[in-house]
C-alpha cells in the first residue's frame, strides 16, 4: 500500500463517528437519513449505491474491504466488500473509535473498560495494548494518539509495537486529530478552544476563543462546531487566522471527504447534510 492507501480514515473523521470516508473515486457513508445503512457514490455524484442494511458508524475503506461498526450486532467490527458483497464479522468485542491502518483495525474495547485493542484486518492476532480507558484513537505512522480518561482526559501516545507510553500534555483533550506533524483537540481546561500541539508533545498553541466542538482538521483548515455563536459550522486555518462561518444550522458530526463536509444538521429533527468546504452548495445527503 502507498502512505494514502493504507489508512481507511482520517483521524479526523474517526473522531466525529466516521460517518464518512473517501477512497480513490468514491465516498462511502453512513447514510443517516436512511437508518445509518452504508452507501457508497462516486466524488461527481453520480452511481450511488446502498452497501448494507446496518447502522454503520467508523467506516473505514483499505484494500477492498469496508470496515464499520455495526450497531445493530452488538456494536461488533464488521467487514463488506465495496461492491456489498461478502459482509463477515470480523471482532466480536464490543468497540468504537475504531481505526484501520495497514495491516490492523485499532479500536477501544468496551468489553475491556474501554482500553486500547488491535486486531488484524483477516481478524486474527487480537492484541491489547494498554491498560487506559482509550477514545478518540488516531493511528499515523509508528504512534497512536488517545485520550486517556484514566489519568484526567488528558492526551497520549504509545508506539504501534505497544512500547513507549507518553503523556503529551496537561489538558483533558477532547476531538484529537493527528495530522501531520501536529495534534489539534479541543481543551477542557480552557473553554473548548482549538488548541494545536506537536506530536512529540512541544510547542502547545491556542488557535481560537469559541468554544469548539467537532473538530476535524483537514487540508490546512480546522473544521468545528461553534457551540459560542449557536452550534453553527466554521473553520479557521490551522495557524489560527481566516476563521469563517460556513452555515447557519446546528452542525454536529463533522466529516470530510473529498471536496464535501458531511454533517448532521439538529436545527430540525437530525438530517444529515452535506456542503462545499467554502459553505457552498448545502445539499440533503439521500
Amino acid at each position: 500500500m502507498t502512505e494514502i492507501e493504507k489508512y481507511g480514515n482520517t483521524g479526523g473523521n474517526i473522531a466525529n463517528g466516521g460517518l464518512a470516508a473517501a477512497k480513490g473515486d468514491w465516498i462511502y457513508y453512513s447514510n443517516v437519513n436512511n437508518g445509518y445503512k452504508l452507501y457508497k457514490i462516486r466524488a461527481d455524484g453520480s452511481n450511488k449505491q446502498q452497501l448494507n442494511d446496518d447502522y454503520s458508524d467508523y467506516i473505514n475503506v483499505i484494500a477492498g474491504w469496508v470496515y464499520y461498526r455495526s450497531k445493530n450486532e452488538g456494536d461488533n467490527i464488521f467487514r463488506i466488500r465495496t461492491d456489498g458483497k461478502d459482509r463477515q464479522k470480523h471482532c466480536g468485542d464490543k468497540c468504537s473509535d475504531i481505526h484501520a491502518v495497514g495491516e490492523w483495525v485499532y479500536y477501544q474495547n468496551k468489553n475491556d473498560n474501554y482500553k486500547l485493542y488491535r486486531i488484524r484486518t483477516d481478524g486474527t492476532d487480537n492484541q491489547k495494548f494498554n491498560n487506559d480507558n482509550s477514545s478518540y484513537i488516531n493511528v499515523t505512522k509508528d504512534w497512536i494518539y488517545y485520550k486517556n480518561a484514566s489519568m484526567g482526559d488528558l492526551l497520549y501516545r504509545i508506539r504501534t509495537d505497544r512500547t513507549d507510553r507518553q503523556k503529551l500534555n496537561d489538558d483533558k483533550s477532547l476531538y484529537i486529530n493527528a495530522e501531520g506533524s501536529w495534534i489539534y483537540y479541543e481543551n477542557k481546561n480552557d473553554g473548548g478552544k482549538i488548541y494545536k500541539i506537536r506530536t512529540d508533545g512541544t510547542d502547545k498553541q491556542k488557535l481560537n476563543d469559541d468554544e469548539s466542538l467537532f473538530i476535524n482538521a483537514a487540508d490546512n483548515w480546522i473544521y468545528y462546531h461553534n457551540n459560542s455563536d449557536g452550534e453553527k459550522l466554521y473553520r479557521i486555518k490551522t495557524n489560527g487566522t481566516e476563521r469563517q462561518k460556513l452555515n447557519d444550522e446546528k452542525s454536529l458530526y463533522i466529516n470530510i471527504a473529498g471536496e464535501w463536509i458531511y454533517y448532521q444538521d439538529f436545527t430540525n429533527g437530525e438530517k444529515f447534510y452535506k456542503i462545499r468546504k467554502d459553505g457552498t452548495e448545502r445539499q440533503l445527503v439521500e
